[in-house]
């Protein structure tokens, strides 16, 4: 008797182990409501969730500096700029907002000679500049995207 309650209790550890090792889970929210965020030369900026830019917030990526998210970014409204050799990575989604039956409110420029890496999906309702290389796992253009002349927009 003894012996099956250690079996049951060494299982049941093993599967609390096994549940807590697999499960990821997102604890931050990163909202630009507006502001202005520069991520400078070779510094990395990293959200561990989900990351919104809102009422024509401003972020803009410098030279050799990465903007990672673990997690989705959603381009509400304002501009998202990578600029140089700067990096991009998107662990999940990105969407650019665009208005119905409106203008314009999210926007994303891929400038200069760097990447911008999304492993999910790429939803552009908004409004997308590639001037660089930008890879993605599923492309859904619904807005206005600019691939310019040596540019890479790559579906993995």
């Amino acid at each position: 008797m003894n012996t099956r309650k250690n079996i049951t209790f060494i299982l049941f550890a093993f599967g609390l182990f096994l549940s807590i090792n697999v499960t990821s889970m997102f604890s931050q929210t990163l909202t630009n409501n507006g502001a202005l965020i520069h991520v400078n030369n070779k510094a990395t900026m990293r959200v561990c969730g989900i990351m919104n830019n809102n009422k024509n917030g401003t972020v803009t990526v410098q030279d050799s500096a990465l903007l990672r998210v673990d997690g989705t970014m959603n381009v509400n409204s304002g501009t998202v700029t990578y600029n140089a050799s700067s990096t991009g990575l998107i662990t999940v989604n990105m969407t650019i907002a665009g208005t119905p039956c409106g203008p314009i409110s999210g926007t994303v420029i891929r400038n200069g000679n760097g990447t911008l890496t999304v492993t999910g999906d790429l939803v552009n309702n908004g409004q997308l500049t590639n001037n660089a290389v930008i890879y993605c796992g599923n492309w859904f253009n619904n807005g206005t995207c600019d691939n310019n002349t040596n540019a890479v927009l790559e579906v993995r």
